[in-house]
């Protein structure tokens, strides 16, 4: 079904989708908990955008 289908949904058939980026950082200095941070909202929001975009709306 296309109007519920979302873009989240085709790329979780060829991806692992919810894990987080921020296992392989470390975070012993400052630098690396805030790079910690901001990968964690980064993958925050790209997947909210994924998730509202269905393919129906692509076509």
């Amino acid at each position: 079904n296309a109007k519920r289908t979302t873009l989240l949904d085709v790329v979780q058939l060829f991806e692992e989708v919810g894990t987080s980026p921020s296992n392989s950082i470390v975070q012993d200095t400052n630098a690396g908990a805030a790079l910690t941070l901001v990968m964690d909202e980064i993958e925050e929001i790209t997947h909210a955008t994924l998730l509202s975009i269905t393919i129906e709306t692509m076509l």
